[in-house]
């Protein structure tokens, strides 16, 4: 109970934060207390109750078995056994010595499992940095102490009769191993998939937008309200257009008459001029007439009109050309996503298959991969992927004042299209954060080595860049 103890008082704040989420309305501390009860609960047992590792579980079952030195025992079994399988030594093992090299081992493994994630995240969250930082933490615990043994002179007096001691049919035994290890790795599909950054967005919106300068005089469609193909959506006011409507229809009559009146007088000359003036203010008057009716923008599509400033718009003045909102179907959204160059094979040979895509709270839904562009670009559709924003994807900014968009990449993507099912769209928001993640069997182990060596060496030998 004592070494439970720390496990026990962590379940009993995580009860509470649940007790305090379920009273309570506000959003933001429910998802402080959800944050609380789990980390109270499945990482306390995942990690301290994990007796693997010297944290509270590990004490509890050494207090269970009434074995003190549980760990040191395990560990000492463990390179017995090992010893005992990789030379061939004649001593016998009982079965108590197998079950502790079996929990020695459990350990060791699990070690080089928490090492071996801790390197991937490090890795995929800080890249260069993430390097350094493997390079040092190998250094200390591999290197470091390994060196320290060597100038106590334990490594010759402890290893170097084992090495004289290996056979040539032992040597090849080790071989065949790794090159078996190889093979496999090429056929193994590899659990770590191409992850690439993502926002949700509507699939091929329809964008409004005005044909003619003017005043909003009535708003006619609200935000989210449904419309079919040629309604109203708003109207505008421009009297200047309907004074030139006016005159021009003026002008014309008086032209026409001045026309007639040549023709009686047998002037065919100034008639001739007259009628050429006529064609020229109908000209005018039809171009006029077009901007008038432009005054009232129609849906050009059936679907949901989606403006998040319509209601304000009243007595708002826009210049023609000027989006007012789109037209989309809500049910169908999907997510645009910015790639790396390295991936865009993994994701062209995945055209037309399903794709995972989770958002920031974990939700996963299934998707499709519509689309791979086939041009680069340095420049984000999305602002807030980028890192100067809080996103995923490193930018630099652009010093010239002539640059329009000054926020750049640090090297050119791609940008990708995945379609969200219709029945998995619910848990997903537009502008929301989220990841897609490959799930493409043909990606290896040896693959992904490969494409991290070939980061790595991208990193530290990078290319020239041709101005």
């Amino acid at each position: 109970m004592c070494a439970a103890s720390g496990v026990l008082a962590e379940l009993v704040v995580a009860s509470i934060a649940l007790l305090v989420c379920n009273w309570t309305e506000n959003s933001t501390l429910q998802f402080f207390c959800i944050t609380i009860a789990t980390l109270g609960t499945i990482s306390t047992i995942a990690f301290n109750g994990n007796p693997l590792t010297r944290f509270d579980g590990y004490f509890v079952l050494a207090d269970l078995l009434d074995r003190p030195s549980l760990w040191s025992d395990g560990q000492s079994a463990a390179r017995h056994v090992l010893t005992f399988l990789t030379f061939g030594e004649s001593s016998r093992l009982g079965w108590r010595t197998w079950i502790k090299a079996t929990y020695g081992l459990s350990c060791l493994v699990y070690r080089w499992m928490i090492m071996i994630g801790l390197a991937w995240g490090a890795w995929t969250t800080w890249q260069g940095l993430g390097i350094i930082l493997i390079v040092v933490a190998g250094y200390l615990w591999f290197i470091a102490p390994l060196l320290a043994r060597w100038k106590r002179g334990d490594i010759q007096s402890k290893w170097m009769p084992i090495i004289a001691s290996w056979t040539l049919r032992r040597i090849s035994l080790v071989g065949v191993s790794l090159v078996l290890l190889f093979i496999f790795s090429y056929w193994i599909p590899s659990p770590f998939q191409p992850m690439a950054p993502g926002i949700v967005a509507f699939v091929e919106p329809t964008i409004v937008r005005t044909e003619s300068d003017g005043l909003v005089r009535k708003v006619l469609c609200q935000d989210g309200e449904p419309v079919i193909d040629g309604q109203p959506l708003v109207l505008l006011e421009n009297p200047k257009l309907a004074l030139s409507l006016s005159t021009l229809s003026l002008d014309i009559e008086m032209a026409e008459e001045r026309s007639r009146a040549h023709r009686a007088e047998h002037r065919m000359a100034e008639m001739q001029a007259e009628q050429g003036k006529v064609e020229s203010l109908k000209e005018q008057h039809a171009q006029v007439s077009k901007q008038v009716a432009g005054l009232q923008p129609i849906a050009t599509r059936s679907g949901h009109f989606v403006s998040r400033q319509i209601a304000n718009r009243n007595g708002q003045y826009l210049k023609s050309g000027e989006a007012i909102g789109i037209i989309v179907d809500p049910k169908r959204l999907e997510v645009q996503c910015t790639i790396a160059q390295i991936d865009v094979a993994n994701y062209r040979s995945q055209l037309g298959g399903r794709v995972i895509v989770r958002n920031d709270c974990g939700k996963a839904v299934m998707g499709t991969l519509k689309e791979v562009l086939p041009r680069y670009s340095e420049s984000l559709d999305h602002p807030s992927l980028a890192a100067k924003y809080g996103g995923p994807i490193a930018v630099r900014m652009e010093s010239s004042k002539s640059s329009k968009e000054p926020l750049k990449t640090i090297e050119p993507r791609n940008q990708v299209r995945i379609e969200l099912e219709e029945n998995g769209a619910e848990p997903f928001h537009l502008g929301e954060h989220c990841t897609v993640e490959l799930a493409d069997n043909r990606i290896t182990l040896l693959g992904v080595m490969g494409r991290l060596i070939h980061s790595a060496i991208e990193w530290i030998l990078p290319e020239p860049t041709v101005t």
